[in-house]
């Protein structure tokens, strides 16, 4: 069996190739512009409405499995509204507390912002 890591990895390739839009978000994002925060190397990315079922599919695809409340507990506010596709990607035993890095994909429409006014900012 493949790491998260590799499906991860496997799935970003896949989302490239159906040339589905990802923008980044939460996080990661603010630790790429510099901001000194703490990151636990979970994804949040935002994609286009009209695409998130092809890229839940594609990620069951790649071997990952949609994660409930139970499996992983909502930890950040955009996980909340349920619009959210959520995966868990831990592949190592954490010392404290259940497994928590996740691989999140929220529709675009959350933000109030299209694509076109994401990518001309």
């Amino acid at each position: 069996m493949s790491s998260f890591k590799d499906r991860v990895t496997r799935l970003l390739e896949r989302l490239e190739a159906s040339q589905i839009p990802l923008v980044e978000w939460e996080t990661s994002l603010w630790v790429r512009l510099g901001y000194p925060l703490v990151w636990d190397g979970s994804l949040f990315l935002l994609v286009p409405d009209h695409q998130l079922q092809q890229v839940r599919d594609l990620a069951i695809d790649t071997g990952l499995s949609p994660a409930d409340e139970d499996t992983l507990p909502s930890a950040y506010p955009c996980e909340k509204p349920g619009h959210a596709v959520r995966f868990l990607i831990d592949d190592f035993t954490w010392t404290e507390g259940p497994p928590q890095r996740r691989l999140v994909f929220l529709p675009m429409s959350w933000t109030g912002m299209t694509l076109q006014e994401i990518v001309s900012c």
